[in-house]
């Protein structure tokens, strides 16, 4: 009986791996197409307005419903296979029910056995049978956590293959020798890149659109690790993109988020009478959805304020005044300067009239 057991329990672990093998790579693509559609979802609500206004709204919903249709299909392919492990669960379960019986009737026919010993011996074997079957009936939940496990490995993967590469953290200049930025599969995007720039210094970094000189100030910004070459920068820096990340909350908090130190209600309306904010003084402590509301030019006008308040020793401005006039440019930058005589700034414009600010001009479009 123990070997007829062991036997059974092996054979049905066997055939419940044959039926139910689909079941892990189908809860991996399961996740992963949920994930893509929840994805997709939160990037169109953010678009909702551009959407809406390029009248691309068929576009967009062929493309959710594609999305939703791929979740569909496997999740059916994932329930025709859950099935037929149930009814293998099902058909297993039953056979060993009954399975004893049939063993030990010749036995009990013969008088070997009686029927009290016969229903002992069915005890013991359904006992030892549903302990030994333990991974037959948890099949499906196991082939769920072993997603589980492929994903988080898959994740921890890509952790361990991104590079550690970072510039040298120097804080008394921004120094560039012999250097080459590249995409993460190694293609150069700039090489043969030589410039040094001391502090209370303005570099322009000029070139075409697509060069590469946003990936440039990420990379001085330690936060584009592929390059090769000799790089320093202050890793302190304060890095100032074309679309600052306004949220919803306080204005206050917004504009004074990551400050190193509080700053008073006067000293703020100050700073955005200075930008041209003034409108925006008397709500500071107003709460509402900021992002929503600011204009373009506006939340750049934020992010001028907000370097103002923090001081910082090295800026990079990238496209920081793309939204405004370039007149108001030129007074904004102008107003940094003078604010902060001793920041050194690295700045990307396509504003002509900013161009002058600079007191040295880097154009990488030459070192192609």
């Amino acid at each position: 009986m123990v070997y007829t057991v062991m036997l059974i329990v092996i054979g049905g672990t066997l055939f419940t791996h044959k039926v139910g093998k689909r079941i892990r790579p189908l809860n991996v693509e399961k996740q992963r197409s949920e994930a893509t559609f929840r994805t997709n979802l939160v990037q169109h609500n953010k678009q909702a307005e551009l959407i809406a206004l390029s009248n691309a709204e068929s576009l967009q919903r062929q493309e959710l419903s594609d999305n939703f249709h791929t979740i569909k299909e496997n999740w059916h392919r994932l329930m025709n296979c859950q099935r037929w492990l149930d009814y293998w669960q099902n058909i297993y379960s039953r056979s060993l029910s009954v399975l004893p019986y049939f063993l030990l009737l010749p036995q009990f026919i013969s008088g070997q056995i009686n029927l009290g010993g016969l229903m002992k011996s069915r005890q013991a074997f359904m006992l030892v049978s549903n302990n030994l079957s333990w991974f037959i009936y948890k099949y499906d939940e196991l082939a769920e956590l072993a997603a589980v496990i492929d994903r988080l490995y898959e994740f921890h993967q890509l952790t361990e293959q991104r590079p550690t590469n970072k510039p040298k953290n120097c804080q008394h200049a921004v120094q560039v020798a012999n250097a080459s930025i590249r995409t993460p599969d190694n293609k150069i995007i700039l090489e043969n890149l030589n410039f040094h720039v001391s502090p209370c210094k303005w570099l322009l970094l000029k070139g075409y659109s697509g060069a590469g000189k946003t990936t440039l100030l990420k990379t001085l910004s330690h936060c584009w690790p592929w390059f090769k070459g000799d790089i320093s920068s202050p890793a302190d820096s304060w890095y100032v993109s074309q679309t600052p990340l306004i949220k919803s909350g306080l204005l206050k908090e917004i504009i004074c988020k990551a400050l190193p130190l509080p700053v008073d209600d006067k000293s703020l309306s100050e700073v955005l009478h200075q930008v041209g904010l003034g409108k925006l003084a008397a709500r500071i402590h107003d709460h509402d959805r900021w992002g929503d509301i600011l204009s373009s030019g506006e939340k750049q006008r934020i992010a001028l304020a907000r370097l103002i308040l923090r001081r910082p020793k090295w800026i990079f401005l990238d496209e920081t005044t793309s939204h405004l006039e370039e007149q108001e440019a030129i007074r904004l930058l102008r107003l940094v300067r003078e604010k902060l005589p001793t920041s050194g700034v690295i700045m990307v414009t396509h504003q002509p009239g900013v161009w002058n600010l600079a007191d040295d001009i880097c154009d990488i479009s030459t070192v192609l």
